[in-house]
């Protein structure tokens, strides 16, 4: 649940980052959406990296079971897997409906 969510969340984070950059922003940047659409899709996937090595970091040094082991020398290795590859799919199920989104919000600024 909380890698689904945060596929959506932390996508639109770096879309509206580059949005205001480009948009709204002092400098004159003129990006196009296919760049803006990549970069917050790398955003999301590098945060839920992030996330995953906070996960390891806790099961390692504070003896959490942040990854689900479930028997003895398991690794959370398939926990890590499951959790990344949710985030991606939730972030491109959500990049594929920001950029009408974004072209609707065009038309009613102009």
């Amino acid at each position: 649940m909380l890698h689904t969510i945060s596929g959506v969340v932390l996508g639109l984070v770096g879309f509206l980052f580059v949005y205001l950059l480009n948009e709204k922003g002092n400098i004159n940047v003129n990006l196009s959406p296919k760049f803006v659409i990549v970069f917050a899709f790398c955003f999301a996937l590098t945060m839920g990296v992030f996330w995953e090595f906070f996960e390891y970091g806790a099961d390692r040094i504070f003896g959490f079971n942040m990854q689900k082991f479930r028997f003895e020398g398991q690794d959370g290795l398939v926990d890590t897997m499951n959790d990344l590859i949710v985030d991606a799919i939730r972030c491109i199920s959500c990049m594929c409906i920001w950029p009408s989104i974004y072209q609707k919000t065009q038309r009613h600024l102009i």
